[in-house]
C-alpha cells in the first residue's frame, strides 16, 4: 500500500510539472521564432556550465569542510563525487531530501564509528550544510530586493532590508551567544541527547565567529555562480538583463522548490521566471528557452557522476 502511494504521488507531481511547463509553453508562437531563426550563442551556454560546475565545487568542499570537523574523514576528491552524484539524484525527486540523504549515507560509509552514530553525524553535517546555503540565498534574494524591488511593490525595497537585517543579525548573534559558556554547555547537552556528543566542532564550524561569517560568505558566493548561470542562459539567446532580476527571481525559485510540488522544479522555474523577468521587459519565451536551456545545463554538470552512482551500488542481498 505505501509503495503504491509512492508511486500515485510521484505521478501527481510529475503531471503538475508536466502542466506548469505547458503553460509555460503555451506563449510561445513556434512558428514566428523559427522564421525569426533565434540564434544561440554556444559560448554564453558554455559559460553556463562552466558557472554551475564551479558552484557545486565550492558547495562540496564547504560540506566537506563540516563533516570533517565531525570526523567524518573522507578523500577532498570523494566529497565532490558524492555531491554531484546527489545532485543528479535530486533531478529526477520533487525535492533534495533523496539527494541528501545519499550525501549522509556515502560521508558515514568506512568510517571508525559504528553505522548508527556515522550516520547521524552525516545527517547533521548535511542539514548544517543546507541552512548555511539557505541562509545564502536568503541574503541574496533580499539585496535583489533592495537593488530592484521597486518594480514589484513600492514597499519590497523595505521588505528586503528587513530580511537582510534579521538573517545577517540572526548569524551574527548566534557566534556571540557561543562564546558563552552557559550556552556552548546547553547546546552540548542536546547533541549528547541527540546521541551527537562530538558534533560540537561541526556546529561551531557553522556558527561561531569568525566562521559563521566566511561561511555566508561562501554561501553567498555559491548563490552567485548559479545566478550568473542562469544570467549567461539569458545572454545566451540575446537578452541582457540587469543582474537584481536574476537576484530576485532564482532565489524565490529556490524557497519554492522545498515544496514537493514538482520534479526537480521543473515547469515551476520557467513559469516562475517567466513572471518575475516580465516585469524587466523581458519576453515570456525567451525565459522560458533560457529556463529549458539551464535545467539541461545543470543536468549535464551532474551526469559525470553517474559513474560514481554506478561503482557505489549497495551489494545485493544474497537469497536464503
Amino acid at each position: 500500500m505505501k509503495s503504491w502511494r509512492s508511486i500515485l504521488w510521484f505521478i501527481i507531481r510529475l503531471c503538475f510539472s508536466l502542466a506548469l511547463l505547458w503553460f509555460a509553453f503555451r506563449p510561445i508562437d513556434w512558428s514566428a521564432l523559427l522564421e525569426s531563426s533565434q540564434e544561440v550563442n554556444v559560448l554564453w551556454l558554455l559559460a553556463a556550465l562552466g558557472l554551475i560546475i564551479m558552484s557545486n565545487t565550492i558547495a562540496a568542499l564547504r560540506w566537506g569542510w563540516i563533516a570533517r570537523r565531525n570526523g567524518l574523514e573522507q578523500s577532498w576528491q570523494r566529497y565532490i563525487a558524492i555531491y554531484f552524484a546527489g545532485g543528479l539524484i535530486n533531478q529526477g525527486l520533487p525535492s533534495t531530501l533523496g539527494g541528501d540523504t545519499y550525501r549522509a549515507l556515502q560521508s558515514a560509509r568506512r568510517q571508525k564509528v559504528d553505522d548508527g552514530p556515522a550516520l547521524r553525524y552525516g545527517m547533521l553535517c548535511v542539514i548544517l550544510d543546507r541552512f548555511i546555503g539557505l541562509t545564502g540565498n536568503i541574503v541574496l534574494g533580499s539585496i535583489g530586493l533592495i537593488l530592484g524591488g521597486k518594480l514589484l511593490n513600492p514597499w519590497a525595497q523595505n521588505l528586503g532590508w528587513t530580511i537582510a537585517i534579521v538573517t545577517v543579525s540572526g548569524i551574527l548573534l548566534a557566534g556571540l551567544l557561543l562564546r558563552y559558556k552557559w550556552f556552548y554547555n546547553r547546546i552540548t547537552k542536546l547533541l549528547k541527547l541527540l546521541h551527537l556528543p562530538n558534533a560540537m566542532a561541526a556546529v561551531t564550524g557553522v556558527f561561531s565567529w569568525p566562521y559563521n561569517t566566511v561561511q555566508l560568505a561562501a554561501g553567498l558566493i555559491v548563490h552567485l555562480l548559479t545566478l550568473g548561470c542562469f544570467a549567461a542562459c539569458l545572454r545566451a539567446f540575446g537578452v541582457a538583463v540587469p543582474f537584481e532580476a536574476v537576484m530576485i527571481g532564482l532565489p524565490a525559485l529556490t524557497l519554492l522548490m522545498m515544496l514537493p510540488i514538482s520534479i526537480s522544479g521543473w515547469g515551476l522555474r520557467e513559469t516562475t521566471l517567466s513572471a518575475v523577468l516580465l516585469l524587466w521587459g523581458v519576453p515570456a519565451p525567451t525565459t522560458v528557452l533560457a529556463s529549458v536551456s539551464y535545467g539541461l545545463i545543470v543536468i549535464v554538470c551532474y551526469l559525470p557522476a553517474s559513474w560514481f552512482l554506478i561503482r557505489n551500488r549497495p551489494p545485493k542481498a544474497n537469497p536464503s
